[in-house]
């Protein structure tokens, strides 16, 4: 288990194991066709341009929100080390976020957008929550967490999954 550029723990199988191997250049024969020219999306795949990344690292990231709301909501006297783990990972969505807004818009891209949103604010509501005064309502907006990440964490995830094939983006 590694470390991604956010220092955060890969759980993602696979990833930044890409071959390595270049792309063959296409042959030139002539004017790109419409769905080739620059700005033309087309036919471009929406997953090009760093967004499987930014997938994989969300959905990576969800075990560890996972584990932080566990913690948030059971921890009796939560510590530092609990409000660095949350810091962290709300630190790694709103740099993906901020990533991902760097990205031309899409559907696609969009969506993804949301479904970090989703993480980032669980995973802080979780710390307020953690960090608030035991009071009598304390253990009533504890259960309203339930258990698991819901709905979004899957979908983000089945997200990643079909982005398992895909090498990293490299920097260039």
């Amino acid at each position: 288990m590694g470390r991604n550029f956010l220092g955060i723990r890969r759980r993602v199988a696979g990833h930044g194991t890409g071959s390595g191997a270049a792309c063959a250049a296409k042959p030139a024969t002539g004017p790109p066709s419409a769905g080739e020219r620059p700005g033309d999306t087309r036919h471009a795949d929406p997953l090009d341009g760093g967004l499987a990344d930014i997938i994989r690292y969300g959905a990576g990231m969800l075990d560890d929100v996972e584990d932080a709301v566990r913690r948030c909501r059971s921890e009796a006297e939560p510590g530092a080390d609990l409000a660095r783990t949350c810091g962290t990972l709300v630190s790694g969505y709103l740099t993906l976020r901020e990533r991902l807004g760097a990205l031309p818009a899409t559907p696609l891209s969009l969506r993804v957008d949301q479904l970090l949103n989703y993480a980032l604010l669980v995973t802080d509501q979780a710390s307020l929550l953690a960090f608030r005064a035991r009071d009598e309502q304390w253990q009533r907006l504890a259960d309203e967490f339930g258990d698991g990440l819901g709905a979004p964490a899957e979908e983000l995830r089945a997200l990643a999954a079909l982005t398992e094939n895909r090498p990293p983006e490299r920097a260039g």
